[in-house]
């Protein structure tokens, strides 16, 4: 953030907890939106439901049973479904970044 601030604002503390608090409310809604909109997708396919848990399993038993950086980048299926429900249900997200 202190390189998109002019530079007389570059130390100023108070303005800078001001936007990292701005961007985490904005966030927030667009996390929460995805990931109601991602339960939502798992409701209606469920036939996804096993075939993503499979995959979690598998991941997670490969990674010794701790998740680490390299193992949550192998969750290419969740990511997919991820995607796609960011692709469908996009304008909400988008909503809350254009308000940026």
């Amino acid at each position: 953030m202190r390189d998109l601030v002019p530079e007389p604002d570059k130390s100023d503390a108070h303005l800078h907890g001001i936007i990292q608090l701005a961007i985490a409310s904005i966030s927030v809604g667009s996390t929460s939106h995805l990931i109601t909109n991602i339960i939502f997708n798992l409701a209606t396919w469920p036939e996804f439901q096993m075939l993503l848990k499979k995959e979690i399993d598998d991941t997670l038993a490969e990674a010794g049973g701790e998740w680490t950086v390299e193992s949550m980048g192998q969750l290419k299926k969740l990511d997919s479904f991820m995607k796609e429900s960011l692709r469908f249900n996009g304008h909400v997200t988008s909503k809350w970044i254009a308000a940026l």
